[in-house]
């Protein structure tokens, strides 16, 4: 997602780059859902995303209503 030449450290990921890059893989719908359950108050640096999925695989909790929320296709409680 971020260009060859940038290191690393220094990418920024910005929400709609993000659903772009879901959205070639997992389609329009679920990607919306996706780059939503993200901070992306500002552009994030690589080493903080991979922060936040990291503290998200370790909550069994968080995971289970995000994979709810993923596939609830009518977006009902």
């Amino acid at each position: 997602m971020c260009l060859e030449a940038e290191v690393h450290k220094a990418c920024r990921l910005k929400q709609a780059l993000l659903k772009g890059h879901l959205t070639k893989r997992f389609g329009d719908q679920i990607a919306d859902k996706m780059s939503h359950m993200f901070d992306f108050s500002t552009q994030v640096a690589l080493t903080d995303f991979q922060s936040q999925i990291e503290s998200i695989m370790k909550n069994k909790d968080l995971l289970h209503q995000m994979a709810f929320d993923l596939y609830d296709a009518n977006n009902d409680e």
